[in-house]
């Protein structure tokens, strides 16, 4: 197997902090540690559903099962689409800028939900013209909300100024004396 990277990988870690991984710097076999180490639980979860018991004692039946929710996840993970923080949807955009817009509309509308509650999405399920009586329905029009936003050309720009700063404050391994 061989295995190549170029570029930067821009992860958020948690605690505010966003970490550069120098894609090119890693060895094959750290590479394909953790694309093993991402992809395992992924995809051994996609299928952890199709119980014995669902497949009516049917071990051939059972096996049936959890191929077909194994298809469905590697197509939607081919799709681009993934759960990512509990919420089913497109993974970011690779773009960074795209990438940093989105995240920023998603802390401002998260807050504003939280801070005013029913009024929020009363208003905004008015402008979007969306219904928002259920759980789904809410998350669906946070999601909106969030494409809104991360689309307005002043959170571009904020985003953009963001990811050059990120350029410029970039800590190395080497630098870190590791």
């Amino acid at each position: 197997m061989t295995i190549t990277l170029s570029g930067t990988l821009t992860l958020d870690i948690g605690k505010g902090i966003v970490a550069a991984v120098e894609l090119h710097r890693l060895h094959e076999s750290v590479i394909a540690h953790c694309l093993t180490k991402g992809f395992d639980p992924i995809l051994r979860d996609c299928h952890a559903n199709a119980t014995l018991d669902d497949a009516g004692g049917d071990e051939a039946k059972q096996k049936e099962m959890a191929q077909a929710m194994f298809a469905k996840k590697i197509a939607s993970l081919y799709d681009g689409t993934a759960r990512i923080r509990g919420e089913r949807r497109e993974s970011l955009p690779s773009d960074p800028i795209a990438a940093e817009a989105e995240r920023e509309a998603r802390v401002t509308i998260q807050s504003k939900a939280k801070k005013l509650g029913a009024a929020w999405y009363k208003a905004v399920g008015a402008a979007l013209a969306l219904p928002f009586a259920t759980e789904p329905e809410m998350q669906a029009l946070r999601a909106a909300a969030i494409k809104a936003r991360a689309a307005k050309p002043e959170m571009i720009e904020a985003a953009r100024k963001i990811v050059e700063a990120r350029k410029d404050i970039a800590v190395s391994a080497e630098d870190l004396g590791l």
